[in-house]
């Protein structure tokens, strides 16, 4: 009995140590619920919205030059302006007074500018049918695709690379810096340093703060799906980046309100990962959709110009991406500036398309259904 009694001493005594020292491993982290929706309070991504809009009014004046068959001439006055905001060039007044331009957040800005004033430069002129060699015109649908003399669309060169090279860019960097952030000083309306760069992040990627997953929700917001936040359903399908991304993003903001670091640290890696994981599914689909449109050049090229752009948008992965700087190098080699994709489309094997499929699948597994 007395033994027994000393031996249940001496554990409740090491229990209580135990328990003791795991108490002092950490702050206390309080129970947290993850909303339904993106609602906390001092959100503001004001900026990266403001961005994200000012890419689609480029894109949609853009593609008034393919809208039909007639000759459009594109103001390139009005897009030097919209590209640096500048002259009141934006169709709304919220946007003109911003102060913030999509131009001052694009990686190899001159690159894409180039493309929208060779669109501009080519819609002046004469409608010439497009042919290797040769930039203009090729039919598709009830309008047009304005090509280079590679084949080149500029309009999705344009929207694909800018997604990359600002809204992507923009967001990984942003994620990068969230755990280095302070996160106890509150600026109202805008949170702590850690929340508003976890909530700029959300504004790139450009989803509703009421998102849902369900091709309902979709069908009923089309036009509130901006960019990243349409192509998470539209090429990240097979891979439910959807449903991971929204409940990362709702899971790390609910996380910093807690302090809960370590979830923090988790949900930021899952966005990382997935989001470029969903430039990595487009580009494997727009490499593939050509070789099912043999006789569709308008399609096919249309086709390699997103993939174009997606691939480019691959530059600006996480240092933590599966693609090594090897891979991405054959990737551009394949498709990237310079090449000519008439000269891709006239292998009747596709032999360079199914490399950068295979490439691609290697870096990041399977990312569509074969």
């Amino acid at each position: 009995m007395k033994l027994t009694f000393k031996g249940t001493f001496l554990f409740v005594a090491l229990f209580s140590l135990i328990s003791c020292d795991k108490d002092d491993d950490g702050p206390n982290i309080p129970q947290y619920t993850i909303p339904d929706s993106y609602s906390f309070d001092n959100v503001n991504f004001e900026d990266a919205t403001a961005r994200v809009k000012m890419l689609d009014n480029i894109n949609k004046y853009l593609s008034t030059a393919q809208a039909n068959m007639d000759k459009v001439t594109l103001d390139q006055t009005k897009l030097d302006n919209m590209w640096v905001n500048s002259g009141n060039a934006f169709d709304t007044a919220w946007l003109n007074t911003t102060g913030v331009s999509l131009a001052e957040i694009t990686a190899d800005a001159a690159t894409f500018k180039g493309y929208i004033d060779a669109l501009a430069a080519l819609s002046a002129q004469d409608l010439t049918p497009a042919a290797d060699g040769t930039a203009g015109y090729i039919a598709r649908n009830a309008g047009k695709i304005l090509v280079s003399g590679e084949g080149l669309e500029y309009v999705q060169a344009v929207q694909k690379g800018t997604m990359g090279a600002a809204l992507f860019k923009e967001g990984i960097a942003l994620l990068d810096e969230v755990l280095a952030s302070d996160n106890n000083t509150v600026v109202p309306g805008e949170g702590t340093e850690m929340a508003h760069n976890f909530d700029l992040a959300y504004g790139y990627f450009s989803i509703p703060t009421n998102y849902d997953t369900t091709t309902e929700f979709a069908t009923n917001n089309r036009s509130k799906l901006l960019f990243w936040g349409n192509y998470i359903r539209e090429r990240g399908g097979y891979i439910n980046a959807a449903d991971v991304i929204w409940k990362a993003f709702r899971t790390g903001r609910a996380a910093i309100e807690a302090k809960d670091m370590s979830t923090v640290n988790s949900q930021v890696g899952i966005i990382k990962e997935y989001w470029e994981k969903v430039a990595a599914a487009a580009a494997w689909a727009y490499v593939t959709i050509p070789q099912s449109q043999s006789g569709n050049l308008s399609s096919q090229l249309h086709a390699l110009s997103e993939g174009f752009g997606f691939i480019s948008a691959l530059k600006y992965r996480p240092s933590t991406s599966p693609l090594t700087a090897s891979q991405y190098n054959q990737l551009i080699e394949i498709l990237g500036p310079g090449t000519n994709f008439y000269d891709l489309l006239s292998d009747p094997s596709f032999t360079q398309l199914n490399a950068a499929k295979a490439i691609l699948n290697t870096a990041y597994g399977q990312l569509q259904e074969n």
